[in-house]
């Protein structure tokens, strides 16, 4: 009788200890919140066998980065501004984001390329 009690409160105990580490962790959590917005994939383009450019968007800002094997590299920062701007392709405005435009443009450009 003795040993059955023995190993209910060790199992009780066992608990216990569960339930404690649980609600710390919660508590953690409350106070370090993942801000999972921070970093977005806007578009991808596959430039080689292995190669892409990756257009993301971090806190706010557009950035073209490009990625091989092994590497990641940091093209160039995109304004992220509304504005009108003169597209490449045929001279016409366009009152839209650069974001917008950087992307047709590096599409347009890498069909062009490749020949698509």
């Amino acid at each position: 009788m003795f040993n059955f009690i023995q190993v209910t409160l060790s199992l009780l105990l066992v608990l216990g200890l569960i339930f404690v580490a649980y609600k710390l962790l919660q508590r953690l959590q409350k106070q370090q919140p993942l801000n999972r917005s921070s970093l977005q994939i806007r578009a991808s383009v596959m430039v080689g066998q292995r190669e892409k450019v990756i257009l993301l968007e971090a806190d706010g800002q557009p950035m073209l980065i490009g990625v091989g094997p092994g590497q990641v590299r940091f093209l160039t920062h995109l304004g992220n501004s509304s504005s009108t701007v003169m597209l490449p392709e045929n001279g016409e405005q366009a009152s839209t984001t650069t974001t917008d435009v950087s992307t047709s443009w590096l599409k347009q450009q890498l069909d062009k390329t490749h020949g698509l």
